[in-house]
Order: C-alpha cells, then structure tokens, then sequence
C-alpha cells in the first residue's frame, strides 16, 4: 500500500510570515500616532488674587493668674494660740472667726485697769470737791492764793489721770478683743502655718494664714518694648487704628485649650520697662464666680488692641524668602512672570499681610513656584478652578484606554 505525503502549500507557507510583519507595523505606527504628545504651550500656574480686608491686630502672650488681692492674717497680741475655727482652703467670710488666743490674761490686765480708772474717778472727785470749798474763801481772801491754786493743779492732775485710766482701760479691752482673729477680707483661705498650742505674737505678729480674694481674679503677661513700638508707630502713621485701653477685649484659654467663658478687661499697664527683659508688666482683670481660675495657673492670654484697615493679604505659600527679603511671582502683562520683592507685616490666618509689593487684586502665584523665572509666560488659572482641572487630567482616556 503506497502512502502519500501531505504537503502545505508552497505559496500559503511564503505569504503569511510577510501578512502579519506588515499587518503588526500598521498597528504599531497607528498607536505611536495616538501616544504622540500634542504641541507644547505654556505651563499652567495657580494664581490667587490679593485680597484687600479691614482685620483686627491681636496678640498672644503667656499669662499667670494671680489674686485680686492677698490678705496675711496676723497676731496683733501675745499669747497661746488655742484654737482654729475654719477649714483649710474653703471660703470664708469677712468678720467669720479664724483663730482664737487665751484670753484669760488679757481678761485679768482688762480688770486691772478698769479698777485703776474708778480709783481716778475717786481721786478727780475729791480734787473738784476740794477746789469747790477752797474757791469762796480764796475769793474772801480768807486762804492764801497759793492754797487754792495748789488745789486748782489736784484737780487737773486728776483730771488727766482719768483719761489716761481711760485710754488703759480701751487698751486692754482691745487686746482682749484681739485674742479673736476674724477674717479681714472675704475670699478662699490657704494652710494655717500656726498650730494649736503654740505661744504667737512674742517678737512681733504671727504670719497665721493668707486669705486669697479670687473673684474678681487678676491675669498679669509681658509686652516687649519691640512690640509696643511697632503698634505706636503703626498707629501714629495711620496703618493701623488702636482701641483705647478699657475698651480692649482680652481673652483666656485654660491650660486644656479650652475656651475662658468670661471676656476680661485691661486694668494696669506699668510706666517702666523691666531693663534686663525688655518688656513692662499688664494686668487684667476677670471674673471669677465659678473659681475656675485659681492663682498661679498659667493661661493664653489674646488680646485684641485694634485693626488694620483695608490690609493687602497673600496666601502664606506665595511668599518666598530671599537672603534679602521676601518676594512673590505674579502674572503681569501678557501672562509674562514677574518677581515682586515685598514686605511682610504679621500673619493673618493663613495668610501674609503685604506692607509694600503687592497691589489688590494683583494675580499671586501660589502653585509651581519652584520653575518659575521672571518674564516666562505661563497660562494662569485660578484657584479655584485649578483642582477641577487636576481632576481632568487624572482621568484615563477612554479610547487609549481600550488599546
């Protein structure tokens, strides 16, 4: 049996090897169309326009509170403390008892005089009674002139002996009254220093306790010299306009950052400048009814002292630094780059206030500053258009997806 072998036909064997080589060209030239760049034009910057706005010039500073007023409870005589009659670090009330000394001694000097004044009472009696019985027969000039005026003299030595007796007896009735210490202001009392049974007042008043008046409450902070200058200069030029000093609205924040309800006012301000800080002492006054500051804290103190009106503001990231300053990109004529040198004032937010540079309304470059150089033209969008078309161009292609 005679096999035949199966032969591919020479010229489908030939041809198709040259189909696909010219068929994969077509194909490759038609996507490097596709992925071919189109023409080149000028590079996209965000601008923001600068702002022109009336803001108001606050500050910052670290303030401690301190007490309204503090009032030392002292000894006013000699004796042995024996007792206390408060609690430590409650409220008491002015006139409440705090402490008590024996009395029993100052009782007993209290007797002593007054038995010393009845006896210049007697005394002073007889002397008038004296100068009445004497005075008719000096008139007869039936005694001597010298007898009545001898008698004259007892009476007014007694006379004066009285009111001394006098003065003794309110001497010692004060001291006994001060063996009962009472509170001479109302407010939040601290430790007692002195304990019961221990003899006070010897070598001069006793330092017992310190009472604290805490509502109102005072917040005293630090202002440089720098910076008080700069606000008088500012005010005195007209780029800024100050408040007058009870009108000022100062603010606390707590040491958990929370909000101060109550809203303060300027109470002092010192007259002289502290020479080896630099700064001078201001005091504020706050109330206190739920005695949520309490002396020694430390708080943020923000104070408001004016405005600066119709203030030029650029974005904080617009501006550049420079060795010699700092200075913004805007877009000028013609989309053309230019460099602006500026000068800055304080911060506002998030943004620069602009002294001297910058116009309203000039357009600021705030995105792709890195590239920029002056007099390059670019194609300006605005800020707030720039994110919808950042999302554009992240958007795949639906076409060249599909390849």
């Amino acid at each position: 049996m005679t096999h035949r072998r199966h032969r591919r036909s020479p010229v489908r064997t030939r041809g198709m090897p040259r189909v696909r080589s010219f068929l994969f060209a077509l194909l490759v030239a038609g996507c490097q169309d596709d992925l071919q760049p189109p023409p080149a034009g000028p590079p996209e910057v965000t601008v923001v326009p600068a702002i022109v706005k009336d803001i108001p010039i606050e500050e910052d500073f670290v303030g401690r509170v301190v007490a309204f007023r503090s009032v030392e409870v002292r000894t006013q005589v000699e004796g042995l403390l024996v007792r206390r009659a408060f609690m430590e670090g409650t409220d008491v009330k002015k006139g409440a008892l705090l402490f008590e000394i024996d009395p029993r001694p100052l009782a007993a000097a209290l007797g002593e005089a007054k038995a010393r004044l009845a006896r210049s009472e007697v005394v002073l009696d007889r002397a008038r009674q004296k100068v009445a019985r004497l005075k008719p027969l000096a008139e007869a000039n039936a005694i001597s002139r010298e007898d009545y005026d001898e008698a004259v003299a007892g009476e007014k030595e007694a006379a004066a002996e009285l009111q001394a007796g006098q003065a003794t007896v309110e001497h010692a009735r004060l001291n006994l009254d001060y063996t009962r210490i009472t509170a001479p202001e109302s407010g939040r009392i601290g430790r007692a220093l002195v304990p019961e049974g221990r003899l006070v007042g010897k070598d001069g008043p006793t330092h017992l306790a310190t009472i604290d008046k805490i509502d109102p409450i005072y917040v005293t902070f630090t202002v440089t010299d720098k910076e008080a200058l700069l606000l008088d200069k500012a005010a005195v030029s007209g780029k800024a306009k100050l408040l007058d000093d009870s009108k000022i609205p100062v603010r606390l924040k707590l040491p958990d950052d929370s909000e101060y309800a109550a809203m303060g006012k300027l109470d002092f301000a010192s007259s002289t400048i502290n020479p080896e800080t630099g700064t001078f002492a201001v005091r504020a006054e706050f109330p206190n009814r739920k005695q949520q500051l309490a002396p020694g804290m430390f708080v943020r103190v923000h104070v408001e002292v004016g405005q600066w009106p119709k203030a030029v503001l650029v974005p904080q990231r617009a501006v550049l630094k420079a060795p010699k300053g700092h200075y913004v990109y805007v877009v000028g004529k013609n989309n053309a780059v230019e460099r602006r040198d500026v000068q800055v004032g304080d911060w506002f937010e998030s943004s620069w206030i602009i002294e001297k540079g910058v116009a309203a309304g000039d357009p600021v470059v705030v995105d792709g500053l890195q590239a920029l150089t002056p007099g390059a033209t670019v194609k300006p969008v605005p800020v707030d258009q720039a994110p919808a078309r950042a999302a554009a161009a992240d958007m795949p292609d639906k076409q060249s997806g599909a390849k």
